[in-house]
């Protein structure tokens, strides 16, 4: 029984009906992407190989904190670059996760034949969704340049006895647009992250992978942004940086608003069209892969449910962080917790 007819996916009999052929341009196993490439070369390793890398790794994590520690006496500098190194760490084990779960077997060939047009089909419209996202996103960015720009000068009030902390109009502007689309991509990447795992391993699991990159994700752009602010203001108390942060949260939710509505309507609209055309009109049971509009059905749930719903956890724990930073920010002062 043959799988691939001239570089056509074609859905075998075994379930059952006649044979249907969709467009594939993959032949045979291939690895699209850097990240599955990667996954591949470590699986390819030996034993003591991997056993070198894991020691390695977190041989360096240990000496990194350590020399964090010697750089620096402020416990909550110490804090912030321990996250962002915890945070990278952490996708070190995402893709160690991948690694492991891509050893497994993929799935007959009946289930590859029908795996490989929903991936090609939600990477094709992932690629269009996100990239009117990023235009989107830009100009919003410019429009809060603008509206930051026209503004007051911001004043951070003193902190514990110390200086107060002036923002220019400028200054602010460009540190909420600039968090604004890093906000923007870490969403996106997360919202990448669950739509890969799902269509590259559909047929076995990996959902670790992507909750791992989730958190991963907000930690880390958090923990940059906060290290950047305190290199560019150096009197800057941190129980005042995460009023400057505001932009990252609004970058997130955009991304995630957009990828919900847009995934959303496509997967309603597909899943519709399904069963009208195979019930209705041709009397093909629900989700049948003789139906071609299964497939963009399938698509949608990828796209929509996997993609949009990281993006929305995504925001929804960027939120969550940032509203506990900016609400112990304010009461640091009263509550004594101040370096004095």
């Amino acid at each position: 029984m043959s799988v691939e007819m001239n570089g056509m996916a074609a859905i075998p009999e075994a379930f059952g009906g006649p044979m249907v052929n969709y467009q594939s341009s993959r032949k045979g196993k291939q690895y699209t992407s850097e990240i599955e490439r990667l996954v591949y070369v470590y699986n390819q390793m030996d034993w003591k190989a991997k056993k070198t890398i894991t020691y390695s790794l977190l041989l360096g994590y240990f000496s990194l904190l350590l020399i964090f520690r010697l750089c620096t006496s402020d416990f909550a500098t110490l804090a912030t670059a321990s996250a962002l190194l915890t945070s990278i760490y952490a996708l070190f084990f995402a893709f160690w996760l991948a690694a492991f779960v891509f050893r497994h077997d993929e799935g007959d060939a009946a289930m590859q034949s029908i795996a490989d047009p929903i991936r090609e089909g939600s990477e094709g419209f992932f690629a269009v969704q996100y990239g009117t996202i990023a235009k989107i996103s830009v100009l919003a960015a410019f429009l809060l340049f603008m509206l930051y720009i026209s503004r007051d000068d911001t004043v951070l009030g003193a902190v514990g006895g110390g200086k107060a902390t002036t923002v220019s109009s400028l200054a602010m502007a460009l540190i909420t647009a600039c968090t604004f689309l890093i906000g923007a991509f870490c969403s996106a990447l997360a919202g990448y992250a669950g739509m890969w795992v799902s269509v590259v391993a559909m047929v076995i699991r990996a959902g670790g992978f992507a909750s791992l990159v989730n958190v991963a994700m907000v930690i880390g752009g958090l923990s940059f942004i906060m290290i950047v602010l305190r290199v560019i203001y150096p009197t800057l108390e941190f129980q005042q940086a995460p009023l400057l942060l505001v932009g990252y949260g609004f970058g997130a939710s955009l991304v995630a608003m957009f990828a919900q509505l847009g995934g959303g309507i496509y997967t309603k609209g597909a899943d519709v069209g399904a069963d009208l055309v195979g019930k209705i009109e041709a009397g093909i049971p629900e989700d049948d892969p003789r139906n071609p509009a299964t497939i963009a059905d399938l698509v949608g749930d990828n796209v929509g449910d996997c993609a949009g719903q990281c993006a929305d956890t995504f925001e929804s724990i960027a939120a969550e962080i940032l509203s506990a930073m900016i609400l112990g920010g304010s009461l640091a002062d009263e509550g004594s917790m101040n370096k004095g």
